[in-house]
């Protein structure tokens, strides 16, 4: 069956190409502020029908026949914005080329986007064809590229979950989007002592990820690291660069502010939580996480409420 829908796909793309894909560009364009030929511009919307049509649709607006099954569905390359969520570069700035091709060539964990086994060249004249989409690339370069700095926790990486931990769960709030991995009184004690107040209430959902609002007109699930894949790996630099950057046009905003030791501190949290992802380890922790009781806020001992009376 998959090979028929294969060949189905493969048929009706050389049509689409016989009958109405001639050279549509007749002249270079300045596009990221690179000036990028006609020939190289056709060459990329051939790859592009040929490989990319059928998810991402004839003018690249995402709406392949294929993009009808598909979740997350896949992107649309005409948004005025052209959002990216793995630019590579701080969210809401337009990527480089050499994000794209690493994507292309990758493909994203747990989507409908496989890596392509393609050219270098195809792969080029397919980036350069997808920004001729949107207009937003013949007024703006690429951001500056995200890159991770020398670990300051390389061979304390313990150290760098435990304060990672602390910036998840309570400086960083990560865990109002993700879930969180601690047991409540986990959460209320370092809360009180990095933040310095007292948690009345701890609702059991604070286990499940929240649904929130995106510029791509869907909400969006942010991921479990236990449970989700992480698009883009796990490898420590790669996680490093997505906190630092944040994901384009999500609720995930750019960290950048963060220090390089604390973002290195999330990165080992993260990563040591994405390394329990399908372990018996990951399911043990959310059966014990999801077992608590109800929580009960501790009450202040009589010694330190006669001196806060007095």
């Amino acid at each position: 069956m998959k090979k028929l829908l294969v060949n189905i796909f493969a048929l009706f793309t050389l049509l689409l190409l016989s009958t109405g894909c001639d050279k549509h560009f007749k002249e270079p364009m300045v596009l990221g502020g690179q000036e990028v030929s006609a020939a190289v511009l056709n060459q990329g919307k051939e790859k592009f029908m040929q490989n990319c049509y059928a998810c991402h649709g004839e003018t690249g607006d995402g709406k392949g026949p294929a993009s009808h099954y598909m979740r997350p569905i896949p992107r649309d390359f005409t948004h005025p914005e052209a959002y990216f969520k793995f630019g590579g570069v701080e969210a809401g700035q337009l990527p480089n080329d050499e994000t794209l091709t690493q994507i292309i060539k990758e493909g994203l964990d747990g989507t409908p986007m496989l890596p392509w086994d393609l050219a270098d060249e195809d792969i080029h004249a397919i980036i350069q064809y997808i920004k001729t989409l949107s207009p937003r690339w013949q007024k703006e370069k690429p951001g500056k590229m995200v890159l991770a700095p020398k670990d300051p926790w390389a061979g304390n990486e313990a150290a760098g979950i435990e304060e990672g931990k602390k910036l998840y769960h309570a400086t960083v709030q990560c865990a109002r989007c993700h879930p969180s991995y601690v047991s409540k009184q986990e959460l209320f004690d370092v809360t009180k002592a990095l933040l310095g107040y007292d948690m009345t209430e701890i609702d059991d959902n604070i286990y499940d990820p929240q649904l929130r609002d995106s510029s791509y007109g869907h909400k969006l699930i942010p991921i479990d690291f236990t449970y989700h894949p992480i698009k883009t790996g796990t490898e420590p630099k790669r996680l490093y660069q997505t906190i630092a950057a944040g994901i384009g046009g999500t609720a995930m905003p750019a960290w950048s502010s963060l220090t390089a030791q604390d973002l290195w501190a999330l990165t080992h949290y993260v990563k040591s939580l994405a390394d329990l992802r399908d372990t018996p380890k990951a399911q043990a922790l959310q059966k014990a996480l999801r077992s608590q009781p109800p929580f009960v806020a501790p009450q202040p001992d009589a010694e330190n409420s006669e001196a806060v009376e007095n």
